[in-house]
Order: structure tokens, then sequence, then C-alpha cells
């Protein structure tokens, strides 16, 4: 059986640190950087500059499609939810 949950990973919610004191940041690269930085000057004062690259480090707060940790956390999420049903 499959099914679709749509916008399943951006309703998983990341902890700001988890158990260790750890995490989830997000290298952002050009151009994307260009872009944000456009839309909102203040971005500007976090980008730095990797290897001739502009590139803006980012922490995350909602799961992302891609990201390891967020396939993780949607998983507990879902069983969690599951077992509450029950």
């Amino acid at each position: 059986m499959a099914c679709d949950n749509p916008n399943a990973f951006t309703q998983t919610e990341i902890e700001r640190k988890d158990d260790d004191g750890h995490q989830t940041i997000m290298k952002i690269q050009c151009p994307l950087v260009e872009i944000l930085s456009e839309m909102d000057r203040n971005h500007n004062e976090f980008v730095v500059d990797e290897n001739n690259k502009q590139v803006l480090n980012v922490h995350i707060i909602k799961a992302l499609y891609g990201l390891m940790i967020c396939a993780i956390l949607f998983y507990r999420k879902l069983k969690n939810d599951q077992l509450k049903k029950d």
C-alpha cells in the first residue's frame, strides 16, 4: 500500500537543538544566495566567501526534502501520530 501525505515534511518540526546541543544547518550557495540577498539585504551580513563562492549557512527549523534528518524526524512523527490514533 502506498499513500501520499501532502507537505508531509513541512509539517515536521526540527528541534532547535538536539539532545547533544547540535543544530541542523543548511548551506546555501550561489546563485540562490544572490537571490536571497536581493530579496532582503539583511541576509548580506551572514554571507561568507568559501573558495570564491558566496555561501549562506542557515539554521533549519522546519523539515526539508532531501535532508536525511528530516526523513527520520518525519518517520518518528508519523509513527507517534499513528500510535496516538490506536
